[in-house]
């Protein structure tokens, strides 16, 4: 019973520091979606260029 509740307290804080990292990537993610929309409409195509 000891290790027991020892290992289930280390998993605890395992799924917590899982589910804080998950947030900020999602939260990351959508910023980078955003951004990327940004650069297409900001980026030349081949055709744009003029030689």
């Amino acid at each position: 019973p000891k290790y027991a509740s020892a290992y289930f307290a280390h998993i605890y804080k395992q799924e917590e520091i899982f589910k804080t990292a998950d947030k900020n990537v999602e939260e990351i993610e959508n910023d980078l979606i955003d951004s990327e929309v940004d650069v297409d409409d900001d980026t030349l195509n081949d055709d744009e260029v003029d030689d």
